[in-house]
């Protein structure tokens, strides 16, 4: 391969890279990470960037000294299964599971 051969392969490839960039594709493949880390976050109970977890502020229904210790939102009634429970998951995982993508005009919304 000569360097004029080079310059026209690179260019070939570099314009490739470019369209997938700038075409529908990409956006699927990043609304599905950014939902599925938002998703993590409810499983670590803290948001994760690279390796270190900052964990959320511990909710009073699991603490036994506390009135609210094992509160229900669901029935207003004591929940055993509400003390051990993680944070933010809800009774029902309405939370997390209202994690979704929509497609914009320069990438994608969470």
């Amino acid at each position: 391969m000569d360097i004029n051969e080079f310059n026209r392969t690179l260019a070939d490839k570099m314009k490739k890279v470019q369209d997938w960039v700038q075409g529908e594709d990409i956006k699927d493949i990043l609304g599905v990470e950014a939902v599925s880390h938002y998703k993590e976050s409810f499983e670590n109970e803290g948001f994760k960037d690279e390796e270190t977890i900052q964990k959320w502020q511990e909710v009073k229904r699991r603490d036994p000294d506390s009135a609210w210790h094992g509160h229900s939102g669901q029935t207003g009634k004591f929940s055993q299964a509400r003390t051990i429970a993680k944070i933010l998951s809800g009774e029902t995982g309405e939370l997390k599971n209202a994690l979704t993508y929509v497609k914009i005009d320069k990438g994608v919304r969470v």
